[in-house]
């Protein structure tokens, strides 16, 4: 039975992680009913003059008191793994604007190789956020509307924190002394963590996760008989070499963002460890020989955007789980009066589950289909079939601008400093040295062309005075002297499902350089020079193929 699936953050949450450790907040009672410690220092303020639920809110409201009153979740944290703790919250006031640690939230674990106990504090008031060591992260971001808050520890103590999901931080966990003559040092904790400072706030979404990424891998792989695929490359290696198993793509944090799979000869199960890969954002294992129940467990990776299922023999087990948790996001946004639940995204998904799971692979070939369909849920990732006919794999698109002319634009994986640039390298006055850097490229999802001369999705990075202006994908460029190839490019198509079909690079210009190629086997990659005085080395056109 063939089955395609979109699943959308808003309505994967459970209360229950299989293999993991997680902490999600209920907000239908006081985090004291749910292993919580409510702790008054300094005072002694009951909880409930403090905090309150209701309509699924936690709401803080210390002002006017001294101390500190907060809670505390003991034995969730083991410094091996790394950890995540999401929280959707907004702070309306203050009483001390110079200390924003009138409502915080964090994490404290001890750190037994080192014999040292770390902590981390990030402290929120009306439009700053800082950490524990003094370091303010923003002082522009409005907090008194709802944000999403991210922090990400890393096993050797630093993190990254996210508002919206943008990356705003990188900072370090501060060595502390033990608190509260409390040898348990290994918890979470949130609310009013100062006497300093006190705040009005609200809080509707709380979730901590850390779960052990590699051996939810492992069980996938023994789970879909990963000795028999037609490609195991690189699986079941050393520890830290996960993100160089074929078919698996980190972020820049090394943790697993995406499986793609499809068309590889997995036979079995999907494991219900699937849920230990908890910053999971796109699983594509179509044209498989996939059977049983698909786990409940994939419902709780609160990041999965896309799915592909189909051409397996799966249950649709799922559909009436998936259902019956729009029904509760529908009594959510009649009990709140807004859209902030995301009752649009879960209609959406209602209708994406109940049309997609009818026995045929009946995938879009373009954005505009999309759209023509209703289904469209705005620009975003969607997954396309090139043919429609399904001969070939399904890939996944990022649909813009789908109120007016949707376009198509591939998703690059690889987006750090070494991959995906036009570099300019000046000209004779050795000025106006210019990376044009490409996060997603524009391709026609029939003929696969890329469209060379888009920079819908760039960033600019100038090096110096003067102004050079974008170079398009795949130029290596300089007006510097005869010969001279100091300009470079690379293409990186690394974690798509595309290789270069031709590779097309012309050398022109006055007094250009031929430069240098350097293409990987799989002619997935390609890295090169050019230049002269002004001279270039770039794709003329440039032509993908699938890899399978």
């Amino acid at each position: 039975m063939y089955y395609f699936l979109y699943l959308l953050s808003i309505f994967l949450i459970f209360p229950t992680m299989v293999l993991s450790e997680t902490v999600n907040l209920d907000f239908n009672s006081l985090p004291s009913t749910q292993g919580w410690k409510y702790i008054a220092d300094d005072n002694s303020i009951a909880e409930t003059n403090i905090f309150s639920v209701t309509n699924e809110i936690l709401y803080q409201n210390s002002l006017d008191t001294t101390g500190s009153n907060i809670y505390f979740k003991y034995d969730t944290i083991d410094y091996k793994f790394p950890l995540t703790i999401m929280l959707t919250a907004r702070v309306l006031q203050v009483d001390n604007s110079s200390h924003p640690f009138g409502f915080s939230f964090g994490l404290s674990f001890i750190n037994t190789v080192d014999n040292v106990i770390k902590k981390i504090t990030i402290g929120i008031d009306t439009n700053k956020i800082q950490d524990s060591s003094g370091n303010i992260i923003s002082s522009s971001i409005d907090n008194t509307k709802f944000n999403n808050y991210r922090l990400v520890l890393n096993t050797n103590s630093t993190f990254h924190f996210y508002v919206n999901e943008s990356m705003l931080y990188t900072g370090t966990a501060i060595d502390v002394l033990i608190e509260n003559n409390d040898s348990n040092q290994n918890y979470i904790f949130l609310g009013d963590g100062t006497y300093k400072c006190n705040a009005l706030a609200e809080i509707k979404e709380y979730i901590f996760i850390q779960t052990d990424e590699r051996k939810g891998l492992i069980d996938f792989y023994n789970s879909t008989d990963g000795k028999n695929w037609n490609n195991n490359m690189n699986w079941l290696g050393e520890i830290g070499t996960e993100c160089n198993w074929y078919g698996v793509i980190c972020d820049d944090h090394n943790s697993v963002k995406a499986i793609h799979l499809f068309n590889n000869n997995l036979n079995g199960t999907i494991p219900h460890s699937i849920s230990n890969l908890a910053h999971l954002k796109s699983l594509l294992l179509h044209g498989n020989n996939l059977t049983g129940n698909i786990p409940e467990e994939i419902l709780q990776i609160k990041t999965l955007e896309s799915i592909t299922l189909y051409d397996n023999y799966l249950s649709n087990n799922i559909i009436s789980l998936m259902n019956q948790k729009i029904q509760d996001e529908r009594k959510k946004w009649d009990a709140n009066n807004d859209n902030e639940v995301g009752i649009e995204d879960a209609i959406y998904a209602l209708q994406i589950s109940s049309g997609m799971f009818s026995g045929e692979n009946s995938t879009y070939t373009s954005c505009q289909e999309i759209v023509n369909s209703g289904f469209s849920k705005g620009d975003g990732n969607y997954i396309i079939d090139s043919d429609g006919t399904g001969e070939n794999p399904s890939f996944e698109v990022y649909c813009y601008e789908m109120d007016s002319v949707p376009k198509e634009y591939l998703n690059l994986v690889h987006t750090d400093d070494q991959s995906n640039f036009s570099y300019h390298g000046g000209y004779n006055d050795n000025k106006r040295k210019t990376f044009t850097r490409f996060k997603r490229i524009r391709i026609n999802p029939t003929s696969l062309e890329i469209d060379l001369n888009d920079t819908t999705f760039t960033d600019v990075e100038q090096l110096d005075d003067g102004e050079a202006g974008l170079l398009s994908y795949g130029k290596a460029y300089c007006c510097a002297s005869i010969n001279d190839d100091c300009g470079s490019a690379n293409v990186n198509l690394k974690g798509t499902p595309f290789r270069l079909a031709i590779i097309d690079i012309t050398c022109g210009g006055w007094g250009f350089s031929e430069g240098t190629k350097n293409i990987s086997p799989d002619k997935q990659e390609v890295y090169f020079t050019g230049g002269g005085y002004c001279g270039e080395c770039s794709f003329k056109t440039m032509q993908l193929e699938f890899m399978q």
